[in-house]
């Protein structure tokens, strides 16, 4: 039977036989052994234990708890005997090579490359310097695609902020190593060790200013970590209080009965179901695109709402599989969501329009407009409203108030012409025709009376296409027009040849005359 020695390297517990144990010891012993500077001693001799640790871990797995003297001999060839390293010289550049070969067999060990912030070459948060350092590229161009992705619309400002707390800086030499797939050894470590140091070094020797630099620095940090604090404390407040008011808007346009457009009108905004619903053809669409615009707007919200919260309560910790989980659901979102937008797109491709013509033999046409019971007699087109306060989805189907009628003058006709021309889009000019057909409203002619309808309708069936409908009426020379008291709800001002036209604030109860080609106003 072998003795075993209950053994904490870098804060993991290993049961290692007594033999490996003592081989162990004087490794690390030999190392430490070829460092004067404590400081730097101390540095390096953390990095190397915690890397002995890692390769143990990764070369026993779930095979066997003990460490034998085989596994510590392979440890100790990958990496690297400790008199092979007691010059400060080296034949090869760190990151030259990415393996080291076993002196115990021809297996080479390739380091394993980790994602970490790269907060020495940070300008805010390391996140860019820490991606470029993993994938091999200059951290310009990754700070230039995040700049991009901000100024296009993208939600550039949260994935940065999301990858800020979720990928852990590089804090030990080790780290470092990683962050560029660099190989682990005595001589790595000692090397990036000795490269920082003759960094500052240089740096001081050229001013020759060390200490008052020194201590100017410890200053410098000292203010900026309380700087930080307050202003991390404040930049926490404003992400809480932001998160929390796009939260209730979320919530009254998605799940209460908030309007889409909120800002445009309030008793007929669209609310987002009643939006889906009057668009997409199938319920699939519409609850797929209804929950894609859901969780592309929430996810981002709630990493508004979290990130305040840490950043208030200084909490340091990070839910890191949570928020790949997220990135990936969002991710998974945003493409659903660009897959039924552009589908609902193309049916919106082609436009059409079929007309109904009228004639009416008269010498004064008198024009009404009915009762609006569906939005309100009070609404005047040339308020200029946004169509969409003016549509209202109800069970029976989708009631649309624009309507706009055109009176002109004309001087080929003998009577009155009146042209109902019917609009509509689709995903080819055949399916727009058939969409533009669907179209009901219902004009009533009555001696020479004309009644139009202050709104038109399709049925729950048919889907929203942009449908439109537009009332021209033919005025022929000499003859005269009497608008309705409810006229202002659809009509376009008169002719803009003529002056009195623009001028006038109201048109209801007016009487107008073709006179040479040009309507003027008679009475009133």
């Amino acid at each position: 039977m072998n003795k075993t020695v209950n053994a904490n390297i870098a804060g993991l517990v290993f049961y290692i036989e007594e033999s490996a144990y003592d081989l162990l010891q004087n490794y690390l012993k030999n190392i430490e052994a070829n460092f004067n500077n404590a400081e730097e001693r101390m540095e390096i001799m953390r990095d190397v234990e915690a890397r002995i640790a890692e390769l143990f871990q990764q070369r026993n797995g779930d095979r066997k708890e003990v460490v034998n003297l085989d596994d510590v001999q392979e440890v100790i060839s990958i990496m690297g005997k400790p008199e092979d390293y007691q010059s400060d010289e080296f034949e090869e550049n760190l990151g030259g090579n990415n393996s080291t070969e076993s002196s115990f067999g021809e297996e080479a060990y390739t380091a394993e490359k980790k994602l970490y912030r790269d907060e020495e070459n940070a300008v805010i948060g390391g996140v860019c310097s820490g991606l470029a350092a993993y994938f091999g590229t200059d951290p310009v161009f990754v700070r230039i695609i995040f700049v991009l992705l901000v100024l296009f619309g993208f939600s550039g400002i949260f994935i940065y902020i999301i990858l800020l707390f979720v990928i852990p800086g590089a804090k030990t030499t080790a780290d470092k190593l990683k962050m560029r797939g660099a190989p682990i050894t005595v001589e790595s470590l000692k090397q990036t060790a000795k490269d920082l140091k003759d960094s500052v070094k240089d740096a001081a020797d050229r001013n020759n200013l060390g200490k008052k630099i020194s201590k100017t620095i410890d200053r410098s940090i000292r203010t900026t970590s309380k700087v930080g604090r307050m202003v991390s404390k404040f930049v926490g407040f404003g992400l809480l209080v932001g998160g929390l008011f796009l939260m209730v808007i979320l919530i009254s346009v998605f799940i209460g009965e908030g309007g889409l457009f909120p800002f445009w009108g309030e008793r007929h905004s669209l609310t987002m179901s009643e939006a889906m619903d009057m668009l997409y053809i199938t319920d699939i669409q519409s609850n797929l695109a209804y929950f894609s615009i859901l969780l592309v707007l929430f996810i981002p919200i709630i990493g508004m709402i979290s990130s305040g919260v840490k950043l208030l309560l200084d909490i340091r910790g990070s839910l890191k599989y949570m928020a790949i989980g997220s990135s990936v659901l969002w991710t998974l979102a945003f493409s659903i969501l660009v897959i039924t937008s552009i589908q609902m797109g193309l049916e919106f491709r082609e436009e059409a329009n079929v007309n109904e013509n009228y004639t009416v033999n008269t010498t004064e046409l008198n024009i009404e407009v009915a009762d609006d019971e569906i939005f309100s007699n009070g609404i005047s087109y040339s308020e200029h409203w946004e169509n969409s306060d003016l549509i209202d989805v109800q069970e029976k189907g989708i009631y649309m108030g624009y309507p706009k009628l055109k009176i002109i003058e004309s001087s080929k006709d003998s009577t009155f012409k009146i042209e109902i021309q019917k609009y509509a889009r689709g995903l080819n000019y055949k399916e727009a025709i058939l969409n533009a057909e669907e179209i009901q409203y219902e004009i009533e002619i009555v001696n020479n009376e004309l009644i139009l309808p202050a709104y038109l309708f399709i049925d729950h069936e048919n889907k929203f296409r942009g449908h439109d409908v537009e009332i021209i009426v033919r005025v022929p020379e000499g003859h005269t027009v009497k608008l309705g008291d409810n006229i202002e709800r659809i009509l376009v001002p008169i002719s803009e040849k003529n002056r009195e036209s623009k001028e006038r604030k109201s048109f209801e109860n007016t009487v107008w005359k073709n006179d040479n080609n040009k309507m003027i106003f008679v009475d009133k």
